[in-house]
């Protein structure tokens, strides 16, 4: 853990960073840097509150899972079938806003919204506007409010009953008491001037709004420690099954139309820049056939990059065979957007 020291210097913010050996029953932790990013006040501690922003889309689509076992939705279900105010959703399913399949818009931007019932009714007239898949916050806002409509309660009452409780989370949280103990990721340059707003909290524009009304939307607006956020983590991977069985977590992970999904893209560009290419069904093939073509990398930079069934971008399995920076980053496991 040490030589992660050199990645946090004397400014900006820090880190707690925290690694569980499972062998060895034992979890390193390394406290460094700063809890703001301007000014560089207060040191960080290991007790600090981070706003997880787009991490709370994990513990939704947990919560979205644990339904799905305990048979009160499907991955197949459409949307309007579990809720009818869904007015402009009846082909939208549960796995299509899980892993991002399709671009929805909400009636309205949510940041401009002056009440809960607003928020809400914005959601309500969401509407397709484009078939091709695209990371938005809609779909984890919309699973948020079909969590509600199929439980019957508030999602933070979900969470707190399906994760905080059956792990014994003790700081993970929706509403914050003590701002001075939150790390700060509000600052920010705009056209070269500085924008500070850290007193506000969540940082997600979307969720501030929501919070200002008292819940909170499936997208973000949770805050929690390192802490418990390694405890829901190993909770994932420990075999004991406390949220999810082994056989559903190997599902969330999975991706089945990725080789059409990628084959499809491919031949798309060939196709526009008459790029002539080799008949094969081997997506390995065919990728390195196109890379071995072109010099621009404007191909890999324009991937729509497919996320899995828990709304997780989903990792390239080929090997490396182009040494351009962004084709590294596209080999990412886990990349939440």
């Amino acid at each position: 853990m040490k030589n992660l020291k050199h990645y946090f210097p004397e400014f900006g913010t820090g880190c707690v960073a925290k690694v569980a050996y499972f062998n060895e029953n034992y979890i390193d932790t390394l406290v460094e840097g700063y809890a703001q990013i301007k000014p560089c006040s207060i040191p960080m501690e290991e007790d600090f509150l981070f706003d997880i922003a787009s991490l709370t889309k994990t513990i939704t689509a947990i919560l979205i899972y644990q339904a799905i076992e305990k048979n009160l939705c499907s991955l197949e279900d459409k949307v309007s079938k579990i809720d009818k105010r869904f007015l402009y959703l009846q082909k939208v399913t549960i796995l299509d806003l899980l892993s991002h399949a399709k671009e929805i818009w909400t009636q309205g931007y949510l940041g401009t919204a002056k009440s809960k019932e607003e928020i809400y009714d914005m959601l309500f007239h969401s509407y397709i506007k484009n078939e091709n898949p695209k990371y938005i916050d809609a779909h984890y806002m919309i699973l948020g409010i079909l969590l509600e409509t199929i439980y019957q309660k508030s999602y933070r009452e979900i969470v707190g009953e399906n994760i905080i409780k059956p792990l014994d989370l003790t700081n993970t949280v929706f509403e914050i008491t003590e701002k001075e103990k939150v790390v700060s990721c509000n600052y920010q340059i705009i056209g070269g001037e500085e924008i500070q707003n850290i007193d506000k909290v969540p940082h997600d524009i979307k969720a501030q709004m929501a919070y200002q009304y008292g819940f909170t939307l499936g997208h973000a607006g949770i805050f929690t420690t390192a802490t418990d956020f390694l405890t829901i983590l190993i909770s994932l991977v420990d075999d004991k099954e406390r949220l999810l069985k082994k056989s559903t977590i190997t599902k969330m992970l999975a991706h089945n139309n990725y080789n059409i999904y990628l084959q499809k893209q491919i031949l798309d560009y060939a196709y526009l820049y008459k790029i002539p290419m080799i008949r094969t069904n081997d997506t390995a093939n065919l990728f390195e056939n196109l890379l071995s073509k072109i010099v621009s990398t404007d191909f890999l930079t324009s991937i729509i990059k497919p996320y899995n069934y828990a709304g997780m971008r989903y990792p390239v399995k080929y090997k490396e065979i182009n040494p351009i920076p962004f084709y590294k980053n596209f080999r990412c496991v886990l990349d939440i957007g």
